[in-house]
């Protein structure tokens, strides 16, 4: 009988339903996964991964992953990297904050992903990034890294559209244009 009701009136419940409810309710039919759908297209072009639980997250990007064009995440999962990889395919922004080594190489695949021109990533383990930077779409625009290896900025030069480029590391700040 809900599920009978015009979209509009569907997407003004969601409204008041907490994102993990929202997907539950858009896997029971076609027109309530449509009305999530649409709504989700007003809410979620950015997506900060950290604000939801990894159970939220698998639920919502088979569903709505073709919507996000900037994510921010922390990575700890390749679970949730898996499904980035899979269902967003229009991202043109990644934050990626790497709390895991082990993450390292789903990320490739992600960074080398057309589509995106800006890219922040964030190194919280004790090691290098595995050469990770060589993986980076050529055409990106805009790069910030933290905790870089000297292995790792080597492979710089081959990003020929790099337009602005940050690096943090041992708490210095060098700025490049």
């Amino acid at each position: 009988m809900f599920s009978n009701l015009p979209t509009e009136i569907i997407i003004k419940v969601l409204d008041y339903l907490l994102l993990k409810d929202q997907i539950q309710l858009a896997q029971v039919n076609q027109h309530l996964q449509d009305a999530f759908v649409y709504r989700s297209e007003r809410d979620f072009k950015q997506l900060i991964g950290c604000c939801h639980e990894e159970e939220t997250l698998s639920g919502f990007l088979p569903l709505c992953g073709y919507i996000v064009v900037d994510l921010i995440l922390d990575i700890e999962s390749n679970l949730i990297l898996k499904k980035v990889e899979k269902y967003c395919t229009n991202l043109e922004k990644v934050t990626f904050w790497i709390l895991k080594v082990t993450c390292v190489t789903v990320l490739k695949s992600i960074l080398s992903k057309e589509s995106l021109r800006t890219i922040a990533l964030h190194n919280q383990t004790r090691g290098g990034l595995d050469n990770m930077l060589t993986y980076i779409n050529k055409d990106c625009k805009v790069l910030s890294l933290e905790n870089v290896s000297n292995d790792d900025m080597q492979h710089l030069p081959q990003l020929i559209g790099l337009e602005q480029l940050e690096v943090l590391f041992r708490n210095d700040m060098f700025l490049c244009a």
